[in-house]
């Protein structure tokens, strides 16, 4: 891409004004971005959600202790039992054996050995619950998340008293929605089999299916972004910017933002920066997320989406 001296052949046709996360009258204007905001926040700040993980530990073969004990292998907050179950991993197999803590398991107490599957989800009774417990898991329980990355094997701890002390209208910001960053573009099919090596941020290399390459064209110039599958039938794009890790006010996560759009009509669809948002491990250190490849960089600023705050 051509680029002149000055700051026009970084932003493009997009330089920086107004960052101010709470320009309602655009938003009004553009209910469903309004919608989609709300939500990531609410969903971020959630009892569950990624501002309660407290920890990220992973399994030894053998036992390993779960509780609040200072050598407890998978650490609990320290309001929950010292010894709450033991964790053995045996290969590929991990099975639970509680001990001083009642541990539900799909709505049922976990009474004895119980072998668990990659995501499952055991919640750990709070006595101290704002809330009185009902039948199965209360919302304040802690949850504890079994995770499995490649040939690891980890608990992630969700405790709703740490979302509790996060603010999403401090902690979470936006550039000022605009519509010149919702740009139309192209699927250009992948070759045939094509997949693409993914690195995590612990280390991990795993090979992914490309769908294909999203192109759309800025201030003059083509560019090409590699898309995989993401959820709910989206295409996933992580990408980098003239804005990660930059310090002058419009600055974004160092590590690359996400964007899901939806797939093509007869090969056209339309990418909308608006939309774009940092990893988890913008807001918790106990995430493992996927690292952009090289050919995903950038070389203007992409003032739209999530900023630092």
């Amino acid at each position: 891409m051509k680029q002149s001296s000055d700051s026009a052949g970084v932003y493009g046709d997009h330089r920086p004004t107004n960052t101010d996360h709470s320009n309602e009258h655009v938003l009004t204007e553009d209910p469903g971005l309004r919608d989609w905001r709300e939500r990531y926040a609410a969903n971020m700040s959630a009892a569950h959600g990624w501002w309660s993980v407290t920890t990220l530990d992973w399994l030894e073969p053998g036992d390993n202790l779960l509780g609040s004990a200072p050598d407890a292998t998978l650490r609990l907050p320290v309001r929950l039992p010292e010894r709450a179950a033991v964790l053995n991993l045996a290969v590929a197999t991990v099975t639970l054996t509680p001990l001083d803590a009642t541990i539900t398991l799909n709505g049922a107490a976990v009474t004895g050995p119980t072998e668990l599957a990659a995501g499952t989800q055991l919640f750990i009774a709070d006595s101290a619950a704002i809330s009185p417990a009902a039948a199965g898991a209360d919302p304040q329980d802690v949850r504890v998340d079994l995770t499995v990355r490649g040939d690891m094997v980890g608990v992630r701890v969700r405790d709703p008293r740490a979302a509790a002390t996060r603010d999403p209208s401090s902690e979470i910001a936006w550039f000022l929605p605009d519509p010149a960053w919702r740009l139309p573009a192209v699927l250009l099919p992948p070759e045939r089999d094509e997949e693409v090596a993914i690195t995590n941020r612990i280390g991990q290399t795993t090979m992914e299916k490309v769908i294909g390459r999203v192109a759309f064209e800025f201030a003059g110039e083509r560019h090409e972004l590699l898309a995989t599958q993401g959820g709910k039938g989206k295409l996933f794009i992580n990408f980098k910017d003239a804005t990660n890790g930059a310090r002058n006010g419009t600055h974004t996560y160092p590590g690359g933002r996400f964007i899901n759009i939806d797939p093509p009509v007869a090969g056209r669809l339309t990418i909308d920066f608006n939309y774009a948002h940092h990893p988890p491990c913008a807001h918790t250190p106990y995430a493992t997320c996927p690292i952009p490849t090289p050919s995903n960089t950038l070389p203007f600023a992409v003032l739209a989406g999530e900023r630092s705050a």
